[in-house]
């Protein structure tokens, strides 16, 4: 033990009788301070980089006018996929002017999500342009089920629920859930793979093999 403390005592000693380190001449060059987020965009250009990003990630993404054409778009997408024209679409896809049966084409649903997967539409919380995600928050209305048992996830992203950065994420959510947040949030960037070291990337890992965002700018 004594052996033990009196290499103790050494090293606090050769700590004590270290040399400060020089000072620091007043006339250099300041260090750069790490810069988290660019500043600001404009909205439109945040729309744009949302969904360049998001399509850095292997989702596709569309944007439209306004609410009306989203059913059209959908009905775009599945023809291009050759998916199924089934669908079954959350409560808070039901956004105000989607009129979902104005496309007969399209069989819409509303029950669970099927074993080997379905395509599923839903609304969403938020997107954040710098990185490409959307947000989603449980509820009633989007059971997380939704983001994860889909074989194809549509997600409708209204344009006014896009910010810029993360940062003016979290105040939108204080200002919106001062008691109590949601029981879960998910932030969704493409579609789900793999990501073990060494082996190639698949798609569908664990959640959607493909996710696909419409913006509708007025909605």
């Amino acid at each position: 033990m004594s052996q033990t403390l009196s290499a103790r005592e050494q090293i606090l000693a050769a700590i004590r009788g270290a040399k400060p380190a020089p000072a620091t001449d007043s006339t250099s060059t300041p260090r750069p301070t790490l810069q988290l987020t660019s500043p600001p965009d404009d909205p439109d250009t945040s729309i744009e980089r949302f969904m360049s990003l998001a399509r850095e990630e292997a989702a596709t993404a569309e944007r439209v006018a306004e609410a009306a054409d989203v059913p059209r778009a959908v009905l775009r997408y599945l023809r291009s996929e050759r998916l199924s024209l089934r669908l079954i679409i959350a409560g808070n896809a039901r956004i105000s002017g989607i009129v979902w049966e104005s496309t007969a084409d399209l069989d819409c649903a509303a029950e669970p999500v099927a074993d080997d997967g379905d395509t599923v539409v839903t609304g969403c919380y938020a997107g954040v342009a710098e990185a490409g995600a959307v947000v989603t928050l449980s509820s009633s209305d989007h059971p997380s089920e939704f983001n994860f048992l889909a074989a194809t996830h549509i997600v409708i992203v209204p344009a006014s629920v896009v910010v810029d950065s993360f940062e003016q994420l979290w105040p939108r959510l204080r200002a919106d859930y001062p008691e109590r947040w949601p029981r879960m949030m998910n932030f969704i960037v493409g579609p789900s793979r793999t990501a073990d070291l060494g082996v190639p990337s698949r798609l569908g890992a664990h959640g959607p093999s493909r996710v696909h965002i419409i913006v509708v700018d007025s909605c």
